[in-house]
């Protein structure tokens, strides 16, 4: 029944994830449950026991879920950690960047959640790896970076992912929303600065807010044409403690898009269309890259010449 087993730095409290409610503990854990989320049949619930979990997990007492998305709400955290959680809940398994005050929390705790972070020395770089990346899996890659100029750092990366729709996810840190206009450490208003050249750009009010934030501007750049979307993070966000516990169960797995396609009938006459022309002209886009289309093409190519 249990799924997945994680630390945290919490001390020495660890939490399992349930999809079914648990029952007595199995002798010789040796653990003491200190918090339990409401959990019912064939659903996912949260666990945290106040022991050496991993000492169990390595005797055989947890088996760790092949799954490393499933998680569920706790008690409010921080907006570091929603983000993270948020992120993971999205499928993230890497994210690209470079850390500093204030995202280094957002580093931290998606490190913690088992998101395997990749630093580089120039936000450029930073922001070209995870475009491309994006490109190479079809699903948004995510990029970190500070705020100011970590965020015009990124911007090429946000135009090579616009151009050759590539799905992008930027996530950059500011300044606290409270010293906007007041000439603060590293100050600029990323969301006016990128609004024209990205499919989203999106500043969430409150920590609670962060999870549909990045819900949605995971989706802008997922769906229709891809392209770049971002979320600017105050200081005062990141740091903030949310209202409600159940912040962290509201993302989920995006679906695919769903794939464009034509009727049946029209398909067989653009065949046979080519099958007899003399000198067709092919015009190849970037879908037939996503669909890994080459060899069906090439042979197209070769039996019309």
């Amino acid at each position: 029944k249990c799924v997945e087993a994680a630390s945290r730095l919490r001390g020495n409290k660890f939490i399992a994830t349930f999809r079914q409610p648990p029952e007595d503990l199995p002798s010789g854990v040796g653990a003491k449950v200190i918090f339990s989320s409401d959990i019912k049949d064939n659903e996912v619930g949260e666990v945290i026991f106040e022991s050496y979990l991993p000492k169990a997990l390595a005797e055989g007492k947890f088996v760790a879920a092949p799954d490393p998305y499933v998680d569920l709400a706790m008690a409010p955290s921080t907006g570091a950690q929603i983000i993270a959680h948020s992120l993971r809940h999205l499928g993230v398994a890497f994210v690209f960047g470079i850390v500093g005050i204030p995202v280094v929390e957002i580093a931290e705790e998606a490190i913690n959640l088992g998101i395997k972070f990749v630093g580089f020395r120039n936000e450029q770089a930073a922001a070209y790896a995870a475009s491309v990346y994006g490109y190479l899996t079809g699903k948004p890659g995510i990029c970190l970076v500070v705020g100011g100029p970590g965020v015009l750092h990124a911007i090429p990366g946000i135009g090579n992912s616009s151009v050759n729709a590539f799905p992008f996810l930027l996530l950059a840190g500011s300044s606290e929303t409270q010293l906007t206009s007041k000439g603060a450490f590293q100050e600029l208003d990323a969301v006016s600065v990128l609004n024209p050249h990205t499919k989203a750009a999106l500043r969430p009010a409150v920590p609670d807010a962060i999870p549909d934030a990045i819900q949605n501007a995971y989706r802008s750049a997922y769906y229709g044409r891809p392209g770049p979307s971002f979320i600017d993070l105050p200081a005062d966000i990141i740091q903030g403690v949310a209202s409600s516990s159940t912040t962290f169960g509201r993302t989920s797995l995006v679906p695919p898009p769903p794939k464009p396609s034509a009727e049946e009938t029209t398909l067989f006459k653009v065949a046979q269309l080519l099958k007899t022309a003399k000198s067709p002209l092919i015009v190849i886009g970037k879908g037939a890259a996503y669909a890994r289309a080459s060899e069906s093409i090439g042979s197209l190519i070769t039996q019309t010449q």
